[in-house]
């Protein structure tokens, strides 16, 4: 199940974790550069945004949120994409969900 983050639109800070996993185990990912793709509906705001890995072995990266990534408030979808050292690649289905809403001010 994916885990949902609670944001403003626009927000730029603070990054986001996300723990790339298959059937509920993290992926090692040593060697790998994994990038976010994020979606509102079937409009993608960002096709490949890249993650720094924190935590090789635990599946762990970090995403600095640009603000064109969750420009309007609603419910966004985010696929994690994993390239592979051979240069294959795997999308990870929804590893994390966004939803956001427009500043007070």
């Amino acid at each position: 199940m994916a885990t949902t983050l609670k944001i403003v639109a626009g927000n730029t800070a603070p990054p986001w974790q996300i723990t790339c996993e298959r059937d509920n185990t993290p992926i090692n990912l040593s060697g790998c550069a994994v990038f976010v793709i994020i979606a509102k509906g079937s409009t993608i705001t960002q096709p490949g945004g890249l993650c720094t890995i924190i935590n090789t072995i635990g599946g762990v990266v970090e995403y600095i949120p640009q603000s064109g990534d969750c420009p309007t408030s609603g419910t966004y979808k985010v696929d994690v994409k994993i390239q592979y050292a051979d240069l294959t690649t795997e999308v990870i289905y929804e590893q994390l969900k966004v939803k956001v809403r427009k500043p007070l001010v």
